[in-house]
């Protein structure tokens, strides 16, 4: 372990190293729009996230944050 300096080490992380966010990706987020919109001419309907999320397989946390963020 010599040339290694325990506890002078730096806290950020290199390029690349965390885990790559994949749900709000452009795709996802035309499909929860065109799920959103779909709703539009027909009054009286809705569907929730959690109903949006269960139909698409996405995180009902993300399509939250594509519903406030995205659209």
């Amino acid at each position: 372990m010599e040339g290694l300096k325990r506890g002078a080490g730096t806290t950020s992380r290199q390029a690349g190293s965390r885990r790559p966010r994949t749900a709000r990706t452009p795709d996802n987020v035309d499909v929860v729009g065109d799920m959103i919109c779909s709703q539009e001419d027909a009054p009286g309907t809705h569907r929730t996230v959690r109903q949006i999320s269960r139909e698409t397989r996405i995180p009902k946390s993300s399509v939250v944050r594509i519903i406030h963020n995205d659209l």
